[in-house]
């Protein structure tokens, strides 16, 4: 049996749960590229509307990263992914019913700032339970 601690059942809970996530954020950055043309539409603006829209999601990650590693270490690696989590389900629900491009933007902004959230506790998380393979297992990409 492997002296692996990600073997538990507990660990491979919150292995699963940490991938995920990373899974949710990809399908957030797909969402919003595959649909630019119904977007565009839908809040009355060109491609490069939708594109800036998308830049949202950059801008979230670079203003947010600085903190999140100290805000981590701060209340702990569960409560920031666990708040990842929630800012990609306002996401993924807000955006349908968003009434126009300004607070698009800003769900835009909270899924970068999610994807920094997610970053800063789930990398160091997933390191720990695979301590003999940190290196692969904080490789998502």
């Amino acid at each position: 049996m492997s002296q692996n601690k990600a073997f538990s059942t507990p660990f491979i809970l919150a292995v699963l749960c940490i991938y995920f996530s990373y899974f949710l954020h990809g399908i957030s950055v797909i969402t919003l590229a595959q649909n630019m043309s119904s977007l565009a539409e839908k809040f009355s603006t060109d491609n490069a509307g939708i594109a800036y829209l998308i830049s949202g999601i950059g801008l979230g990650r670079l203003i947010s990263i600085l903190f999140f590693g100290v805000i981590s270490d701060k209340f702990g690696r569960r409560a920031v992914i666990l708040m990842a989590v929630i800012m990609y389900l306002l996401f993924f629900f807000g955006i349908p019913a968003c009434p126009n491009l300004t607070l698009a933007y800003g769900l835009a902004v909270c899924v970068g700032i999610a994807n920094s959230a997610l970053d800063t506790g789930g990398y160091p998380a997933l390191m720990e339970c695979f301590p003999k393979a940190s290196g692969s297992a904080g490789h998502t990409g």
